[in-house]
């Protein structure tokens, strides 16, 4: 019987014994009455216990769940609900019932966890946070992953969020590709810009150039412009160190320079502040000392004079520190060049920038330079073998342009700003 059926029996037989006070039937429905009642109460007592005993399995499931779900581990939280097994003396509807909440719970978190993920990753697809987009396809990689990733109840759309992970993906390689773009463009300013860096150079202060170009790497860190950057101030150094040499030697009286097809000229002195070298008065002349700015030499002239310059003292530059040196002077020499070259073009004459008015300089100074360099993939040698390589082109393409081989200059010219765009050859045209 129910507990109510129960007790309305127990009170129709109160009913009866009050009718039939001190008669044997009186008797036994006072009997049946409290055997009534005592059975209810021990009914009512059993499921009592037994929905404790499935509530309190249910607080041991759900603390599980809640721990799991704070970790952000629906999967772990999952596996708690699918393993977990009313009591023996538990009620098990209730456990059932219970157990079912808790897997909706889990559902839901898991479904609001996709929503943060796609909000995660609009915001930083906006604003081109790469690291936030990593963080979103690390997630999602994790999730989707076929053998310990999210089981299928946990992804209803698992079609979309692949789709969410693809865009994520996509999202970020142009992130990062706009990223470098604007690291080479800043750096191409750089060189553009930059009056001290420029200004180093053009005056053969090496030194003052690498720290130009070391400053300019540590405000752009981790990028391949900063690479560049610091690879191209390895190779000044080197250039810088060279330098002190061939001042060192020219003072010494033991180098000569060719200068306007004279007999070669003792060199006295070179003096790197005033960008001048000072020769001796001409044997067969009888002239005075002459004062020559360094702008004036050719890069052959260089070639010759950094020649002269012993490679064998202990402890001094090695020949790929003079390298360095003359291949600095050497772009420096032919971006100038270039230059005075382009200015004296016009558009209205077919004569014009040919003939006499042609371009001044040869390559044969860069080619040597590009023979006596090793060959690197990577490091300063490199790039500034990427360096020469790019005033090459550009030294041809001006060459072929003078001799009116238009077709082979704009090859020559196309081949310049496609393979070397962030080139000093590059910034340093008009």
């Amino acid at each position: 019987l129910a507990a109510g059926t129960e007790l309305e029996l127990a009170d129709a037989m109160d009913a009866v014994a009050t009718a039939h006070p001190g008669t044997k039937a009186g008797l036994e429905a006072q009997n049946t009455a409290a055997a009534t009642r005592e059975a209810a109460r021990n009914r009512e007592q059993a499921a009592e216990q037994r929905l404790a005993a499935a509530n309190k399995a249910l607080a041991t499931l759900n603390a599980q769940v809640d721990t799991a779900l704070a970790a952000n581990d629906p999967v772990t939280a999952l596996g708690y609900v699918k393993a977990a097994k009313g009591p023996a003396d538990g009620n098990p509807t209730s456990f059932a019932e219970g157990r079912a909440a808790s897997e909706q719970r889990v559902k839901d978190h898991a479904s609001r966890r996709m929503q943060e993920l796609t909000g995660a990753f609009e915001r930083a697809q906006q604003g081109g946070d790469i690291p936030a987009l990593d963080q979103t396809i690390g997630t999602l990689t994790a999730i989707l992953e076929p053998t310990n990733g999210w089981p299928p109840e946990l992804l209803p759309d698992r079609a979309s969020l692949q789709q969410l992970l693809e865009s994520a993906r996509t999202a970020s390689s142009q992130a990062r590709a706009n990223s470098i773009d604007q690291q080479w463009r800043s750096y191409r300013t750089f060189l553009q810009q930059d009056e001290a860096f420029k200004q180093a150079l053009r005056a053969g202060d090496l030194l003052a150039a690498a720290e130009g170009l070391k400053t300019f790497a540590t405000g752009h860190a981790d990028s391949p412009a900063a690479a560049r950057c610091s690879q191209l101030s390895l190779a000044l150094q080197q250039g810088a160190e060279f330098a002190e040499a061939l001042a060192a030697a020219a003072a010494t009286g033991d180098l000569e320079l060719l200068i306007d097809s004279e007999e070669p000229r003792q060199v006295r002195r070179w003096d790197r502040k005033q960008n001048d070298v000072v020769l001796a008065a001409s044997r067969s002349r009888g002239a005075a000392d002459v004062l020559i700015k360094t702008a004036r030499l050719d890069p052959l002239q260089w070639l010759a004079f950094t020649d002269l310059v012993p490679q064998t003292a202990e402890g001094g530059p090695g020949p790929e520190c003079r390298e360095s040196f003359l291949a600095f002077v050497t772009i420096q020499a032919h971006l100038d060049a270039a230059n005075a070259y382009l200015e004296r073009l016009s558009m209205a004459s077919d004569e014009s920038g040919t003939g006499e008015s042609g371009y001044p300089l040869s390559p044969h100074v860069l080619d040597t330079l590009l023979r006596r360099l090793p060959a690197a993939e990577s490091g300063w040698r490199a790039e500034l073998r990427s360096e020469l390589q790019a005033a090459r082109l550009l030294t041809t393409g001006l060459r072929a342009l003078s001799e009116r081989r238009n077709l082979a200059a704009a090859a020559h010219l196309d081949r310049l700003l496609g393979q070397h765009p962030n080139s000093l050859t590059v910034a340093s045209l008009p």
